[in-house]
């Protein structure tokens, strides 16, 4: 299966340190006004993973207001520094500092000639015009809302979530095995990687940072639901499918968790069973 890389994987379309400026670019693009609060920056770059498996050079920690990273706040500072931002420091009617997020003409500029010269996909300019669209709106204090809702609240039944995705991952194993050929090769390495994944995370779990655990849960639920069709009609997957997987890969790598599925790999005990592997290799020969 060929690499297509996201916008954020390890084949940058934008340089890390840009991403704040760029997030703020395409919220006043898209409703007229500036980021208020480094909490509002920190949830909207977290639901870019978590909704849209937007694949981030950000590892998200567990903290009292929800997931964080310290180097979106470097980042914004890095903008800033280069004349792509500025970040206005107010104080509330409590006597609380909040940063208000804006592009300058510099940031604004350098942003609509790299849309206009399409450096990055379509599709993937698409999920954060949709990201904004739909959470943008929304202040720090109901973003918050939104994530401990999807987020926490999902956690309490992990567990018995995760059993329901592995029984899902292992009854359309099941019924592949007996359709395998030469042209299945996507397929398989998909169900390999899955179910080596999900036994990985359900032995590690508690080793695994909770907003972490819920990106690569949501974006597995929609992988499974993107490939089940194409595998009872033994028809070909599309980009889609295939773009959601590379996502929880390279997250999964990213994160420790389980090595990339690479060719010389995909024989590897931790992915096939026995049986498999002497079915695979008359498939193969």
């Amino acid at each position: 299966m060929p690499k297509k890389r996201g916008l954020c994987s390890k084949e940058y379309f934008i340089t890390r340190q840009l991403l704040p400026s760029f997030l703020v670019f395409l919220h006043t693009e898209e409703l007229n006004e500036p980021i208020i609060t480094k909490i509002k920056l920190q949830k909207l770059f977290y639901l870019a993973e978590k909704e849209f498996h937007i694949n981030l050079p950000y590892i998200f920690q567990d903290c009292l207001r929800g997931p964080f990273n310290e180097s979106i706040e470097w980042d914004a500072l890095a903008c800033q520094q280069k004349g792509f931002l500025t970040i206005e420091t107010k104080t509330s009617s409590l006597d609380r500092k909040y940063w208000i997020y804006n592009n300058t003409s510099v940031g604004k500029e350098y942003w609509k000639n790299f849309l206009i010269e399409k450096k990055i996909p379509q599709s993937e300019v698409k999920k954060w015009r949709t990201l904004i669209k739909e959470f943008g709106k929304f202040d720090y204090k109901e973003l918050l809302d939104i994530v401990y809702t999807k987020h926490y609240l999902e956690y309490s039944k992990l567990d018995e979530n995760i059993a329901n995705l592995r029984n899902d991952i292992n009854s359309l194993m099941d019924i592949f095995k007996n359709k395998l050929d030469i042209e299945s090769y996507d397929k398989l390495r998909i169900l390999q990687y899955m179910r080596a994944l999900w036994k990985q995370i359900s032995e590690k779990q508690k080793n695994i940072q909770k907003s972490d655990l819920n990106i690569i849960f949501s974006a597995s639920i929609d992988l499974i639901k993107n490939i089940k069709e194409p595998i009872l009609k033994e028809e070909n997957l599309d980009q889609d499918g295939i773009n959601i997987y590379e996502f929880i890969e390279e997250k999964s790598v990213d994160l420790n968790i389980l090595p990339s599925i690479t060719e010389e790999y995909f024989n590897a005990d931790i992915f096939l069973e026995e049986n498999e592997k002497q079915c695979l290799l008359k498939i193969l020969s």
